[in-house]
């Protein structure tokens, strides 16, 4: 009952703003999975869509280890504003370090990387609530590693917070909605609307 009762102003909050996401929490999970997920973003007047194909391998954290989760993101790009080549490919490579478990939350560091140029730093919080629910946060500085190594200016960067739910379908599969909000004055404030879906391959057990 409470999970119904919290879960539509959930929902609310993060269709009410956005911009490009991750679709993941702390949380690190032995074994393979697949998440396959969309997102809408809007650009001044007009909306472009994200496709996102994204395999990840990780060992879990427990209360006496960190753990791990390696993963590369693939996204396609559809800008209608592109005439003659609407379509855009990109492809980003994700490592994230969680932290030993505790009684609180869950806690970890996840660094993205463009190629063999590290590009974004994060840091993700997340609690599991009545083992259905999952709301997380993750700070992201969108481009501030990049800047150090090309700029050498760590304050040129894209300073953002991301929240989200991950709602568990069974123990192997679970759905995930995610929003943004820009935190720098001056930045152009997108609207994201994104699901995804996320299945376990190969679990140890």
């Amino acid at each position: 009952m409470k999970i119904k009762f919290l879960l539509p102003f959930f929902v609310i909050a993060l269709i009410a703003n956005g911009c490009f996401t991750n679709f993941q929490t702390a949380k690190t999970v032995d074994g393979t999975s697949l998440t396959v997920g969309w997102q809408r973003v809007q650009r001044e007047d007009h909306w472009v869509d994200y496709y996102v194909f994204m395999p990840r391998f990780g060992r879990a954290a427990r209360r006496n280890r960190f753990g791990y989760d390696i993963g590369i993101r693939a996204v396609l790009i559809y800008n209608p504003e592109k005439k003659g080549n609407p379509l855009g490919p990109t492809l980003l490579e994700d490592f994230k370090l969680q932290f030993p478990k505790n009684r609180i939350a869950d806690l970890a560091i996840d660094t993205e990387f463009w190629g063999i140029f590290p590009m974004n730093l994060s840091v993700l919080l997340s609690r599991d609530l009545w083992g259905r629910i999952t709301p997380y946060c993750e700070f992201e500085a969108t481009g501030i590693l990049l800047n150090l190594q090309w700029e050498e200016d760590w304050t040129i960067y894209m300073p953002s917070l991301i929240y989200g739910l991950e709602l568990k379908l069974s123990r192997n599969s679970s759905i995930y909605i995610e929003g943004e909000r820009w935190l720098r004055e001056g930045l152009e404030k997108n609207l994201l609307f994104g699901v995804a879906f996320r299945r376990h391959i190969s679990r140890k057990r």
